[in-house]
């Protein structure tokens, strides 16, 4: 239906913390095979106590070396982290230049910071 209506669209994938480049290999490869290439490839980065917890280290590593890789596959990443995240981990100063993309929460949701895109969630 997407492809009908001209509407891109692009894979995501919930990163746990491990293997950021491993991730995003996996994620291109399924996005190529379904033809999910009209949008950036999205990592979300954010943590539930449930599943996991990202340290400020990890996640930083974790998302640049997905990032990293996509750019050796050709392809200009993106990034999906809150609004507490983004300012730790500063992915809109990462070399590898991704497209950050910050959620927005609450009835009054934080103010981002100049140069950097939140949307609602």
């Amino acid at each position: 239906m997407f492809r009908r209506l001209g509407i891109p669209f692009g894979g995501y994938v919930y990163a746990q913390p491990s293997d950021g480049a491993a991730e995003a290999r996996v994620l291109w490869a399924e996005c190529k095979r379904l033809g999910w290439t009209g949008v950036a490839p999205g990592c979300d980065i954010e943590s539930d106590p449930k599943i996991h917890i990202w340290s400020n280290a990890a996640d930083k590593d974790d998302g640049r070396a997905y990032c990293s890789q996509m750019r050796q596959l050709g392809v200009r990443p993106a990034v999906y982290m809150n609004a507490s995240l983004e300012p730790a981990t500063r992915p809109d100063l990462w070399p590898e230049v991704p497209v950050v993309w910050v959620a927005r929460y609450g009835l009054k949701p934080e103010t981002p910071r100049n140069g950097v895109q939140y949307t609602g969630h």
